[in-house]
């Protein structure tokens, strides 16, 4: 077996490890953290697959700054740490029993349908610098400065909710 596909299987086990342990955990810090398990993984496949830039643009903006304002979200939020009701009904278990069968054989059939590879003929390969120029041109760089005000949003409004929630616990220590 060659060295590659072994190497793309052991990350290949941590994305789904990560993917899994994200859906079955009942706690929001560990999901988060499986999360940047599964963000790293996929990092991990960039690099395998010889695209350097991506894999590093994986780590720095999913790894570090989504994850991060996750946790900051979760952190600074009020949550309750007790854990859901374990029996949902039975209807509920099959609708999700068939909505699950149905999304995999869509995904499975659009999977069997689309052609594996493409060689696309190039005669000098791309470079991280004309990746980056391309990117920061004036076609992109609306849509980064957009994804920029609306993360800061976002941390804004979970120091909001946390702050609101601060006179209450207040008064509550009090009595």
């Amino acid at each position: 077996m060659a060295a590659n596909l072994v190497v793309f299987l052991i990350v290949a086990a941590f994305v789904l490890i990560g993917g899994m342990v994200m859906l079955t955990e009942t706690r929001v810090l560990h999901m988060a953290f499986a999360v940047a398990l599964s963000f790293l993984g996929i990092a991990a496949f960039f690099f395998l697959l010889g695209a350097e830039f991506l894999g590093v643009m994986q780590v720095i903006v999913y790894t570090g700054a989504v994850t991060t304002l996750a946790v900051f979200g979760i952190m600074l939020t009020k949550h309750d740490a007790e854990d859901p009701p374990a029996n949902p009904n039975r209807w509920h278990r099959l609708l999700s029993l068939f909505v699950s069968a149905a999304l995999f054989a869509i995904f499975f059939y659009a999977l069997i349908r689309t052609p594996l590879y493409t060689p696309v003929e190039r005669e000098t390969p791309i470079s991280a610098a004309e990746i980056g120029a391309h990117l920061f041109s004036g076609q992109y760089v609306l849509a980064f400065e957009l994804i920029g005000v609306l993360l800061l949003a976002a941390l804004i409004g979970s120091v909001v909710l946390a702050k609101e929630d601060a006179p209450d616990r207040a008064k509550e220590d009090r009595r």
